[in-house]
């Protein structure tokens, strides 16, 4: 699978927030498994009252065999 191209340059940014997540799944096939979501952003900001929007998002996910695999994508 293709991994989304980066940006052509380089930004520097203050505060880079990195989220990770995982979920337990129950296969049809009777297997159990976690996918594993992982989203990058620069903070959030308020496009409402009480409502809040991330910063220049990137998302990331899948099912890994093993948490290394997923880092080695981040």
């Amino acid at each position: 699978e293709e991994l989304p191209e980066p940006p052509k340059e380089k930004r520097r940014v203050k505060v880079l927030y990195v989220e990770a997540d995982e979920d337990h799944v129950a296969g049809q096939d009777g297997k159990k498994y976690l996918p594993r979501l992982v989203y990058i952003h620069e903070g959030k900001e308020e496009v409402g009252k009480g409502r809040f929007k991330l910063k220049r998002p990137y998302y990331l996910g899948g099912i890994y065999p093993d948490t290394d695999e997923l880092w080695l994508d981040v």
